[in-house]
């Protein structure tokens, strides 16, 4: 009887251990092709780009007209364009995301992943979920503002609190 436990018990953890067999490198690749990884990836360095053009619009306040200064705005976009492609590019990337995955994944939950990602319900919820994120972004946003205004307020009432308590010492 006790052979046959102990057996048992190899059996099981043997076997679950199987099931939480670590993803290829392969698998993890693939998987990041058909959930439009690198697509991703780009449309996020687009944004970087868009806020970055913003940034330097503000910067200059609208007096381009200033060409000593409209170069220093080229330059310093250049150098900044230099810092994030040296920092942040997809083979970087790719190799980060592969350690994660291969860390947080099993073999069977990648293979669901890749599955799911070329079934129709898979597609549509990539090519929804850019719009998806933007709306919630927007949405955060509207939340957050009148939020940080509290917070600033309250900030200020501690800050008031602080003087009266210093006055209150001398």
């Amino acid at each position: 009887m006790k052979i046959w436990t102990a057996s048992a018990l190899s059996f099981l953890l043997v076997s679950g251990f199987a099931c939480a067999e670590k993803p290829t490198e392969q698998s993890v690749k693939e998987f990041l092709e058909v959930s439009k990884g690198k697509e991703t990836f780009q449309q996020i360095e687009k944004q970087l780009d868009t806020v970055l053009d913003n940034f330097n619009r503000e910067a200059d306040s609208g007096k381009s007209a200033d060409l000593q200064k409209q170069k220093a705005v080229e330059k310093f976009k250049a150098k900044v364009l230099s810092i994030r492609n040296e920092a942040m590019n997809w083979d970087k990337l790719e190799s980060m995301f592969i350690g994660i995955y291969q860390d947080s994944l099993s073999q069977e939950e990648i293979d669901g992943l890749i599955q799911f990602y070329r079934s129709p319900v898979g597609q549509a919820s990539l090519t929804k979920m850019p719009q998806i994120m933007l709306k919630t972004n927007q949405q955060i946003q509207v939340t957050l503002l009148p939020m940080m205004d509290k917070i600033k307020l309250a900030r200020q009432d501690l800050k008031e609190e602080f003087e009266k308590i210093d006055k209150k010492k001398k």
